[in-house]
């Protein structure tokens, strides 16, 4: 599958979200909200050889700081199961960022800063968690240990 393949068929599943091409020679870029009111936007992204992809957020004021995001890398798959596993991976995480309320936690604590993206379903799931040292990334400035950004 091509990634030109995957972007239409992720614009004809997900109708109601306008998806913004960022283009590229060797990538796969698409951004989209959810709602204007959100702290923050989603991205897909798709290395050019299909060995590494990422669905993400970025903060709408601050879109180079380290936020949420997940990635998946093809290890020891054969191409086709590669694909096909990261198309399945792809369209059930964006169904749960599209079609559900999300949120993003961010917490601080002396060593790490983790990012946790949730989606409600009768009650708060967690979707996926990264974390990084907490004086090696530039993340956003927060006013204690938590922030929910919604």
């Amino acid at each position: 599958m091509s990634s030109f393949d995957i972007q239409e068929k992720i614009k004809r599943t997900f109708k109601n979200i306008e998806f913004h091409d960022k283009h590229s020679d060797d990538q796969l870029c698409l951004e989209f909200s959810t709602s204007k009111k959100k702290d923050y936007t989603f991205y897909l992204w798709i290395e050019s050889l299909w060995t590494t992809l990422n669905i993400g957020a970025s903060l709408k004021g601050n879109p180079d700081k380290y936020f949420w995001y997940d990635s998946a890398e093809k290890l020891n798959m054969g191409d086709e199961e590669w694909v096909n596993w990261a198309e399945e991976y792809i369209f059930r995480t964006l169904d749960k960022l599209v079609n559900y309320e999300t949120r993003i936690i961010q917490k601080d604590g002396l060593v790490f800063t983790s990012f946790t993206c949730e989606y409600f379903d009768n009650e708060w799931k967690e979707l996926t968690k990264n974390r990084g040292f907490r004086w090696t990334l530039d993340t956003p400035k927060i006013k204690g240990q938590k922030k929910v950004y919604v």
